[in-house]
C-alpha cells in the first residue's frame, strides 16, 4: 500500500535501490561464486575520533597497517551492532556521521549495512515513511548535490509525477525522515570537501541525516584542517583482529566462512599466517578487501601465501585470468594487450587535470573516453575487461555507459604495473 498521497512507497523503493547497489558492489568479486555475501560477512568495529592526528615514528614493514592508525583521542570503540544502535539509531539531529578508513577497509560495506538496518527499523514503526537514499559521490561529479538528487536520483524512484514526488521528499526531509548515504567522498570531482561543506550547509539540506564514507588520506589531507570536522562526527573502521584477550579472531572467522565446506583448507591458511616470516602478509590481510582477495585466489590455485601486497594483487589478477582463460581464443596475447590498455586507462584517469571550475573525475570513464584511448581495439578490449570484472558499469552519462575499475586500488595497481 502506498505510504503517502503521491503513491510512492518510499521505504520499498529505498530497499530496492539499496539492494541493487549492494548487488553491484559485492557481485564483482562473487559473481561466479556460490557464496552469498551475507554468509561470509564478518562485522567490523569502529572507533570514534576526536582530534587531528599527531606525527609519529614510522612502523616497521611487518606492521605497515599502523600507518593508517594515526594517533587520535580514542573516545569510544563500537562493535557493529552497538554502532548501529548507539550512534546511527540515536542520531536525532546535529552532526552527521563520517566513516573513514584505508582503501578496502569495508567502508562501503558498513554503509550498506547501515542502510539495511535503517530500513529494517522503519518497517517496525509503520506507517511513517522513510527515505534512505544511496548516492555514489563519484556519480555526482561536479554537480550540486541537490540537483543530482532531483535530476538523477528521483527518476530512479518514480517514473512520473516528479514535481509532486519532490515536494513530498522535501516534506519528509523537513520531518527528519530522509537519510543520505554518501559513498566515496574521495572519488568526487574537484575539491570534494568544499563541495560537500557548501551543499550540506544550505537551507535545503536542513534536517537531513547524512552518513558519508571517505578514504582516510583524503579526509586528513587538508593542511589547514578539514572544514567538515565541525559538522561530522568521525569514526574510523577497525581492521579485522587476530586472537585477542577475549578469544576473538575475525580473520579466522572470515576464512572459515569462506571455506565453510573445506575446514582443512581454512585451518591451513590460518596456520600459515602465524608461521615465522609471514608477518607482513599477516598484517596486510587484516584489511577486508585484501583478505577476500587472498581467499578467492587461494581457492582457485591452492597457492602459498604471497609475500607482499603486490604479490597478493598479482595473485588475484592471475586467478581471474585463469578463471576466464577458456573464454579467450588467444589468452596470452590478449592478456598482455589488456594489461597494457588497463594501465593506460588507469593512468589517464589519475593524471587528469582540473578544468576551469576545478572539477576532475579520476575514477569514472565513459564509453567514448575508453574508445578514444583504446582506438580500434576498443571493441575487443572493453568486452574482455567487462568479462573479467576489471571494468564495471556504474552509471550513465549523456546516454552512454560509465565504467569504473573493480576497486580504486586496482586502478592504482594497473598504473604501478604500467610504469
Amino acid at each position: 500500500m502506498a505510504q503517502n498521497t503521491h503513491y510512492i512507497d518510499w521505504l520499498d523503493r529505498s530497499r530496492q535501490l539499496l539492494q541493487a547497489q549492494k548487488h553491484l558492489t559485492t557481485n564483482r568479486l562473487l559473481k561466479e561464486s556460490t557464496r552469498n555475501f551475507d554468509d561470509i560477512h564478518v562485522p567490523l568495529g569502529l572507533i570514534e575520533r576526536k582530534e587531528r592526528p599527531k606525527v609519529k615514528e614510522e612502523p616497521s614493514p611487518e606492521q605497515g597497517s599502523q600507518l593508517y592508525q594515526t594517533e587520535y583521542t580514542e573516545t569510544k570503540r563500537f562493535e557493529h551492532e552497538a554502532f548501529l544502535a548507539e550512534v546511527v539509531g540515536k542520531r536525532a539531529g546535529g552532526k552527521h556521521i563520517a566513516i573513514i578508513g584505508e582503501p578496502g577497509a569495508g567502508k562501503t560495506t558498513i554503509l550498506t549495512k547501515i542502510g539495511a538496518w535503517l530500513i529494517q527499523q522503519a518497517e517496525q514503526q509503520p506507517p511513517a515513511p522513510l527515505v534512505v537514499a544511496w548516492i555514489s559521490l563519484a556519480d555526482v561529479g561536479d554537480r550540486r548535490l541537490q540537483a543530482y538528487l532531483r535530476d538523477e536520483w528521483l527518476p530512479k524512484v518514480c517514473e512520473d509525477n516528479f514535481d509532486a514526488a519532490w515536494e513530498d521528499w522535501k516534506g519528509l526531509r523537513q520531518q527528519g525522515r530522509v537519510w543520505l548515504l554518501l559513498d566515496g567522498l574521495d572519488e568526487m570531482s574537484g575539491d570534494a570537501l568544499t563541495a560537500i561543506h557548501r551543499d550540506l550547509g544550505q537551507a535545503w539540506a536542513q534536517n537531513l541525516r547524512v552518513v558519508m564514507t571517505c578514504r582516510i588520506n583524503q579526509w586528513e589531507a587538508s593542511a589547514g584542517g578539514n572544514i567538515l570536522i565541525d559538522s561530522f562526527d568521525v569514526y574510523r573502521t577497525l581492521d579485522y583482529s587476530y586472537r585477542t584477550s577475549q578469544g576473538e579472531d575475525q580473520v579466522k572467522d572470515f576464512i572459515c566462512k569462506w571455506f565453510a565446506d573445506n575446514e582443512k583448507v581454512a585451518t591451513q591458511i590460518r596456520t600459515e599466517l602465524d608461521a615465522p616470516g609471514k608477518e607482513r602478509i599477516k598484517d596486510l590481510v587484516k584489511n577486508p578487501l585484501r583478505l577476500t582477495l587472498l581467499c578467492a585466489s587461494w581457492e582457485k590455485d591452492n597457492q602459498a601465501l604471497p609475500e607482499t601486497q603486490a604479490d597478493l594483487y598479482w595473485g588475484f589478477v592471475n586467478y581471474l585470468y585463469n578463471w576466464k582463460a577458456a573464454e579467450f581464443s588467444d589468452e596470452v596475447k590478449l592478456r598482455q594487450e589488456l594489461d597494457l590498455a588497463l594501465g593506460e586507462l588507469a593512468k589517464a584517469g589519475l593524471n587528469r587535470q582540473p578544468i576551469n571550475d576545478g572539477a576532475v573525475r579520476r575514477f569514472r570513464f565513459t564509453v567514448s573516453e575508453i574508445s578514444k584511448l583504446w582506438t580500434d581495439r576498443s571493441d575487443t578490449l572493453l568486452p574482455a575487461a567487462k568479462n573479467l570484472g576489471w571494468l564495471n558499469v556504474v552509471g550513465e552519462e549523456a546516454g552512454e555507459a560509465v565504467y569504473a575499475f573493480y576497486h580504486p586500488t586496482f586502478q592504482e595497481y594497473f598504473v604501478a604495473c604500467s610504469i
